[in-house]
């Protein structure tokens, strides 16, 4: 299995799609899931935690979407 130009992981031919979709949407998705996840990683440490910069967006100013890319 050598190819010309091979990549970081070994990975077969059939997933070459998925990849290049992932790194193309890679940017959008971070944006939807990295405040979610923040949102239930401060939920969960609030208690114990104040954190100086709030992680996810408040929920009641709206969200302001960056269309650049």
């Amino acid at each position: 299995m050598t190819h010309q130009n091979t990549p970081l992981l070994p990975l077969p031919d059939s997933m070459m799609p998925f990849v290049v979709a992932l790194q193309r949407r890679g940017r959008i998705i971070l944006r939807r899931v990295l405040p979610r996840l923040g949102k239930t990683l401060m939920m969960r440490m609030k208690k114990q935690f104040a954190p100086p910069v709030p992680v996810a967006p408040d929920p009641k100013r709206p969200i302001r979407v960056d269309r650049r890319v």
